[in-house]
């Protein structure tokens, strides 16, 4: 919660100038560890997948899907420039990199029970 609000603090500081930009681009190298800790264990991954990061995951991406409809419909094209595509991109990745994680996670298990079975 204290990371969330330091980056739309930050963010609003600076919004205004591409320095925001980038500065909300960073922030994914602060989020990315934050959503790996939503990561299935080796106990849980046997028992099924939790809801945690399928949940975090698609709430970035219905955020993202918002934002962009409504710099459409508005016509203020907030991310034409280099830096607001940096950052839009960054929270896009930001949303997938940790289920493919997961999924790798879940592939390596299924396969050491194929080894012993």
């Amino acid at each position: 919660m204290l990371l969330a609000a330091t980056a739309v603090v930050g963010a609003g500081n600076l919004i205004n100038t591409q320095l925001g930009w980038y500065f909300l681009a960073a922030t994914n190298i602060l989020w990315l560890p934050i959503l790996l800790f939503a990561l299935d264990g080796e106990e849980t991954v046997a028992s099924g997948s939790r809801l945690l990061m399928p949940m975090i995951t698609s709430a970035i991406l219905v955020v993202l899907a918002s934002l962009a409809i409504a710099d459409n419909l508005s016509g203020r094209n907030m991310l034409a420039g280099q830096a607001e595509r940096g950052a839009y991109f960054g929270f896009l990745a930001l949303a997938f990199v940790p289920r493919v994680w997961n999924a790798a996670l879940f592939a390596h298990h299924r396969a050491r029970n194929r080894r012993a079975a």
